[in-house]
């Protein structure tokens, strides 16, 4: 049976400037739906030379203000990439890490000759409970007459994208791909002052009328099987920032819909991929764009499902002492020596940095009677916390994402004794 799973998709284009104050509000519209995944695309995030060197050691000021927005929520950070200025973050909620596999990221660079990446993509792919899914971040070229080299650069990143992971050769081979992004596709034949005419009645259909990308979308292949939803909302581009006024400076830029969310759905059954809203947010005025988010309802086979590894519940974890914990691994699934498994506070962002302490897993140590494996966290090493829940993560270095996450536990002192609630390790966990 399938369930109804909520993804939701932002779009910005954030013009250089730091995190704003407002984005945990913008941040917690697009969680009002509860969504199972949140993905965050942004465009012209800072990218100086010594901002690139940091991020490679530590993350953005954006990635660092979305967590502090998402791990009070229980949404970890699945994966981020970034080319230059494009930055590309997904969240999901803990229990469905374990069904997350064969993660990959990928960036096609379209700026100077693809050379330089200052435009292009960052894509993120997955498997998630048995269907591949493709999240793809875009910048193109920008101004009115570049309509043809939009498509070119469309057509470029469709053919360098690839993935030597089984049927996914290509971002064109998944389940579900969304494309999203500063697509800067403009108005076509149409002067700023009849726009303009046209938003002050909230005339919009004239103004869609004229847009590239729609008529892209109709008449040209370079998007052929992708969809849009109904856009109700006035150009997203381009504002004097702080205000809404549509560009006064000397370019007197027309309005125009350059920041898009499309998807594409190929099961090759009745379609089970629904969106259900498609806006803008105005009141986010920092940039010279206004950001766009999208939320659908996926329906994926949830039901049943079983994570490749499994941890056996845990009851009474002393602080002070060892602690042993034991899991079993699904038959056939690949296994390396540079597995661990992390000890994680259940209030927690990443897997592969918020660890408190971890252990490498030992393929060779499952017992012969009952297929278990064992390891041992050494008592040094482990919290002394004992008011705090904790979670047990087994991370796969050779599928690169999570296999399994034991139900929470917490630590007892020694003359405490305390009962573990018993949890479906891949049901949502319970918070007091």
């Amino acid at each position: 049976m399938a369930d109804a799973l909520g993804v939701s998709i932002c779009t910005w284009n954030v013009a250089t400037i730091d995190p704003p104050e407002q984005l945990s509000q913008l941040l917690e519209r697009l969680l009002s739906f509860d969504p199972d995944v949140c993905i965050i695309g942004l465009q012209e995030v800072s990218s100086k030379p010594h901002e690139i060197v940091q991020a490679a050691f530590v993350d953005d000021p954006w990635t660092e203000a979305m967590d502090a927005v998402m791990k009070p929520r229980h949404l970890i950070q699945l994966k981020s990439t970034r080319l230059q200025g494009l930055l590309l973050v997904v969240y999901t909620k803990l229990h469905h890490l374990p069904f997350m596999h064969n993660l990959m990221a990928n960036v096609t660079r379209t700026g100077i000759a693809g050379l330089w990446g200052n435009k292009g993509s960052a894509t993120l792919r997955m498997d998630w409970y048995g269907r591949s899914l493709c999240f793809s971040n875009w910048h193109l070229t920008p101004h009115a007459d570049q309509w043809d080299k939009r498509c070119k650069e469309t057509q470029q990143i469709f053919e360098d994208q690839n993935f030597n992971i089984g049927n996914t050769m290509n971002i064109m081979d998944h389940s579900f791909v969304f494309i999203f992004g500063d697509l800067n596709f403009r108005l076509e034949g149409m002067s700023r002052e009849k726009a303009l005419n046209h938003l002050v009645k909230n005339e919009l259909e004239p103004l869609k009328e004229k847009d590239q990308l729609r008529i892209t979308l109709r008449d040209r292949d370079e998007f052929e099987g992708y969809a849009e939803g109904e856009i109700s909302f006035p150009p997203t581009y381009k504002f004097d920032p702080g205000t809404h006024d549509y560009d006064t400076s000397p370019k007197q830029r027309v309005p125009a819909w350059t920041d898009r969310i499309l998807w594409k759905e190929d099961t090759g059954t009745d379609p089970i991929l629904k969106q259900l809203e498609y806006h803008s947010h105005p009141d986010m005025d920092h940039s010279d764009h206004r950001p766009v988010s999208a939320y659908f309802q996926l329906k994926l086979p949830v039901d049943g499902a079983t994570p490749l590894v499994r941890f056996d519940p845990v009851r009474t974890l002393r602080c002070g002492q060892n602690a042993v914990c034991s899991y079993s691994i699904a038959q056939d699934t690949k296994t390396s020596s540079w597995d661990w498994l992390g000890l994680y506070s259940l209030e927690f962002s990443s897997i592969e940095r918020d660890y408190k302490t971890y252990v490498w897993a030992d393929a060779r140590s499952a017992s012969k009677q009952s297929g278990k494996y064992q390891v041992t966290f050494q008592a040094e090493y482990l919290p002394d916390d004992c008011y705090d829940k904790f979670v047990l993560c087994y991370y796969s270095s050779v599928m690169e994402c999570t296999l399994g996450v034991s139900a929470p536990f917490k630590f007892i002192s020694k003359t405490t004794e305390m009962e573990m609630s018993e949890f479906q390790y891949w049901k949502p966990v319970s918070i007091d």
